[in-house]
């Protein structure tokens, strides 16, 4: 059953990250007969390609529906970014590591 739900969203993970789905699907897929592994990636390819055409046609105008721009983007990437950098560089544990040993 577990099984099942996860080959739902192989073609939702394929339009993600299609090189580091590669491990997953061989995972879930390795009792799956020859067939139904090329029906499983025949649909997942379609759903990436209906998902990256229909972001392509409507992407713009749903961002303008929404009232969201690139510097939107921009901003929340640096904020993302700065969180990043403060969680690796700015925490206590970081700053215990790089005291001298006495």
């Amino acid at each position: 059953m577990l099984n099942e739900i996860f080959l739902a969203f192989i073609p939702i993970f394929v339009a993600v990250d299609p090189i580091g789905l590669l491990p997953l699907f061989v995972g879930l897929t390795h009792r799956v007969a020859k067939k139904e592994k090329r029906k499983i990636i025949v649909q997942s390819v379609a759903t990436a390609l209906s998902l990256a055409v229909a972001f392509i046609v409507l992407g713009k105008w749903v961002f303008r529906v929404m009232g969201i721009t690139v510097w939107d983007f921009m901003i929340a990437g640096g904020l993302w970014d700065g969180r990043r950098l403060y969680e690796r560089f700015g925490s206590r544990h970081w700053c215990r590591l790089m005291r001298p040993r006495t």
